[in-house]
């Protein structure tokens, strides 16, 4: 079952799940997800539009499905997502996966793998799993109050479950997320339709960028991994290299043959993060984890027309 399937990231692990032989329910109430992101597998999967909150719906398709895995993708996925909303992230995020957590304890599922956030770490220089983390905003507060309570339902329930710190996600199927969207993404449609690439303070923030197909390899790798690598385990995904903004800004020019506009703007975030880099000798050591897409490649690959070669995780 993969919650969030028809979004950004969800729409990417629903299509590789397919290739690999295995049946998918997704659960997706559209309210970023679109249908359209799951035109390559839709006649190959169940499509439920839901909200993954919904407790009696959920639990009769986990039992009906027989649901050995959950891949979570659901609820508010990124800090901007909680502005004047603070109360219905904190129980979308934190409420609903203790629901779902319940549900799979309850009813057999084997493993829950869910999405975390390296917005945890906020500005720490060492950006590791076992770190000590004060997180920055609500959306991090949520992903880490998500962790502790993976933790206690191994603990108390014996649920296997990994939770996936992302480092700055960006690949397709993100049109639908408009200013949620990756910095990659947003400034890539900017610079495609003309438009000024806005960059807060000096360009010199750095962002360990991620490409999906990267995440979807980690997350299925963590589905295949023995039960003792999923005692409520957390790992990190990322690439281990970090780019400043202006050096984004020339890597999609590069790519696209495009030149840019960029205009530069004082920072009107709080608790605004200032460089992030994933610190990945953990999932490396434990589930053989190496990503496969620095910068460059990744912009390619959205450029590129060709279809998406099958890959096996």
């Amino acid at each position: 079952m993969v919650l969030g399937g028809a979004g950004f990231i969800g729409s990417h692990c629903t299509e590789e799940l397919v290739k690999q032989g295995h049946e998918v329910v997704v659960v997706d109430n559209l309210f970023l997800g679109r249908k359209e992101n799951l035109e390559s597998v839709k006649d190959k999967i169940e499509f439920c539009k839901e909200d993954y909150c919904n407790k009696e719906f959920l639990e009769k398709k986990i039992r009906e499905q027989g649901t050995e895995y959950v891949f979570h993708f659901a609820g508010f996925s990124s800090a901007p997502m909680f502005d004047g909303k603070e109360a219905e992230g904190i129980e979308k995020n934190i409420t609903g996966f203790a629901q779902l957590s319940r549900l799979c304890a309850d009813h057999g599922v084997k493993r829950v793998l869910y999405a975390s956030s390296s917005s945890i770490y906020g500005d720490l220089k060492k950006q590791v799993e076992d770190a000590k983390v004060f997180p920055p905003n609500f959306y991090a507060m949520t992903k880490y109050a998500m962790e502790h309570t993976a933790r206690l339902f191994w603990q108390e329930q014996g649920l296997e479950s990994i939770g996936f710190r992302f480092f700055s996600v960006y690949g397709k199927n993100e049109k639908h997320k408009g200013r949620f969207a990756n910095l990659v993404s947003q400034f890539l449609w900017a610079l495609q339709e003309g438009n000024e690439m806005i960059i807060y303070g000096d360009g010199e923030q750095t962002r360990d960028f991620t490409y999906v197909l990267d995440i979807v390899k980690a997350m299925i790798l963590g589905m295949k991994a023995e039960e003792e690598k999923a005692k409520a385990n957390i790992y990190n995904v990322g690439t281990e290299k970090s780019y400043s903004l202006n050096e984004l800004c020339n890597v999609l020019e590069r790519e696209t043959g495009l030149k840019g506009r960029r205009k530069y703007i004082e920072n009107p975030l709080k608790n605004y993060v200032e460089h992030t880099k994933a610190d990945t000798s953990k999932i490396k050591r434990e589930l053989g984890f190496e990503a496969e897409y620095d910068l460059s490649n990744g912009v390619s690959e959205i450029l590129s027309d060709s279809k998406k070669k099958t890959r096996r995780f």
